[in-house]
């Protein structure tokens, strides 16, 4: 595809437009205590949000807060603080996502002191990750405020790695498999990201899947969207520790497009879970980005900004009210919600 260099005009997205609200998601002690260790959204937040033309709201979670050991019952004090947040996002005309903001891993507290177990070994295996979601899917299936679930985030260095050879048995695709199949024989219809390898870095589709794969789930519903992150500092941390130049403009096309061509041309949705940058001389990697998806318009294409929360500081936080920030740029794109 060509793209014409951008004049900033308005542009409406062929998929949702949103942000994560972070603050649930927190490290620190477990369960921890709720406005020092991690923080909720507030009703004012939402609306603020809502007020800025966002549709859908990515909530990350802690996975060790929701469910305090593999295969027991969701810890009713978070879930209801969770209940809560979806119903001041609900309240405020938007939909969430229940994002399990793991990396592929569960800690435990031992008498040696916290250790991080991966999802697919022997002390977490891929079944207690089932178990997490299927118990998600009957909190919330019936929840009109649940657009979604983003069943774990930025699955990394897992057991059997994900290559072309190996998309069928890869750890993150067979525990994605089978928390999509869980979700459905619930009843649930719910939409399903899915997210993958290597950070779910948008960059590294062709290195993990190959070129032009067929679709790595089953889903008798179709509604599972692709969900990849991208960060345009060259380590794609999203940490923007170097200085912006102009050869990081232009690789933006380059490396984005290889995973929306494929979406186009299979049907596929996506829906960028994570992306920002560090204000105002990154910017224009951002302008690129959201001329660029504003391209494509059969499967839908959507985004979702990382991040905004009062207690959440990096690089790149929204600022809703920084007129020459990220929303300078994204206030100029609406989003349609897939169906």
């Amino acid at each position: 595809m060509q793209f014409a260099a951008s004049n900033l005009q308005s542009a409406i997205l062929s998929g949702p437009l949103g942000a994560n609200l972070s603050g649930f998601e927190f490290p620190g002690p477990v369960p921890g205590t709720v406005g020092q260790d991690y923080f909720t959204p507030t009703a004012q937040n939402c609306r603020d949000l809502a007020a800025e033309g966002f549709q859908l709201i990515r909530l990350p979670v802690l996975w060790e807060r929701l469910q305090r050991t593999p295969f027991s019952a969701l810890d009713s004090t978070y879930k209801g603080q969770i209940d809560q947040a979806v119903a001041d996002i609900d309240a405020a005309g938007m939909k969430a996502i229940i994002d399990v903001h793991n990396f592929g891993r569960y800690s435990v507290i031992t008498e040696g002191g916290v250790r991080t177990l991966t999802v697919g070994s022997s002390d977490v295996p891929i079944a207690a990750h089932t178990d997490l979601v299927t118990r998600m899917s009957l909190a919330w299936r019936d929840e009109p405020g649940v657009w979604g679930y983003d069943v774990m985030n930025e699955w990394h260095d897992m057991p059997a790695a994900l290559t072309p050879a190996t998309v069928a048995t890869a750890t993150s695709s067979r525990a994605n498999q089978a928390a999509l199949d869980a979700i459905r024989a619930n009843g649930d219809s719910k939409w399903f990201l899915w997210e993958y390898d290597s950070y779910s870095n948008m960059h590294c589709f062709e290195k993990l899947f190959g070129r032009n794969p067929d679709a790595p789930w089953s889903d008798a519903l179709s509604r599972t969207a692709i969900s990849p992150h991208h960060y345009f500092d060259r380590d794609h941390t999203g940490d923007y520790k170097t200085s912006f130049t102009r050869a990081d403009l232009d690789r933006v096309v380059r490396e984005v497009t290889p995973i929306l061509d494929w979406c186009e041309a299979k049907g596929v949705p996506c829906l960028i879970g994570e992306s920002g940058v560090r204000p105002p001389d990154w910017l224009p990697c951002l302008e690129r980005m959201l001329e660029t998806l504003a391209a494509y318009r059969r499967a839908g294409v959507g985004l979702l900004h990382w991040a905004e929360g009062d207690h959440y500081h990096s690089p790149t936080k929204l600022r809703l009210h920084d007129p020459a920030g990220q929303m300078s740029l994204l206030s100029k794109h609406q989003g349609r919600m897939l169906a």
